[in-house]
């Protein structure tokens, strides 16, 4: 139970890094779950051979059917293969958007519900291009199942992300490949399903 919690703060971290304003700071190792401590622990020779096996396998599994293969992932968290994947989907997509996050806006966005305190929510916006960002806090008091059967198997109840007229739209899940037509709101648990974080892009 506590792993499980631990993952999803960790993938939590990863996506506020790649997207927050600012430039992320990868220690290159760390691609995967590394338990290691501080300095001199954290001096060990990284596996860039199975890092990139790894990836390879999920890029062509990914061609074949992303929502399969990210189920798959998110029933498996504790191989480090889906801190992986996103750390490729976040970093592929800064550096597709590179304006986005050099002269992009920071927009907080307003999150109510019954468990509105335990989601983070912004928006970078550019000119035409939009990115959501939507992701877990201190979910370790929150209900769901303890095994980790899925990322995103908690109970949101009725928490939903409160969208402005001017983000209205078709927005595309960047894990997924999913639509979502959003007008007014979208609940977190669509949002989430099946990873455990929000990235949608327009």
């Amino acid at each position: 139970k506590v792993a499980w919690r631990g993952i999803i703060n960790s993938l939590t971290q990863l996506t506020l890094k790649c997207t927050s304003p600012g430039v992320p700071d990868i220690y290159q190792g760390t691609e995967l779950w590394d338990l290691t401590l501080v300095d001199p622990d954290n001096r060990q020779p990284v596996d860039y051979g199975q890092r990139h096996e790894l990836l390879q396998t999920m890029i062509e599994e990914n061609k074949a059917g992303a929502r399969t293969m990210l189920d798959k992932l998110a029933q498996n968290p504790f191989d480090g293969k889906i801190k992986l994947w996103l750390t490729y989907i976040l970093l592929n997509f800064r550096k597709e958007n590179p304006d986005l996050f050099l002269k992009g806006h920071y927009i907080p966005m307003e999150v109510e519900g019954n468990l509105k305190q335990h989601i983070m929510g912004f928006a970078r916006n550019h000119n035409e291009q939009w990115l959501l960002v939507v992701v877990p806090l201190i979910t370790a008091n929150l209900s769901g199942k303890p095994s980790g059967e899925y990322l995103s198997e908690l109970d949101w109840q009725n928490t939903h992300v409160v969208f402005p007229e001017t983000m209205n739209g078709e927005w595309r899940n960047l894990l997924t490949g999913e639509k979502h037509g959003i007008s007014g709101a979208i609940s977190v648990s669509e949002i989430f399903a099946p990873t455990g974080i929000g990235l949608l892009s327009r």
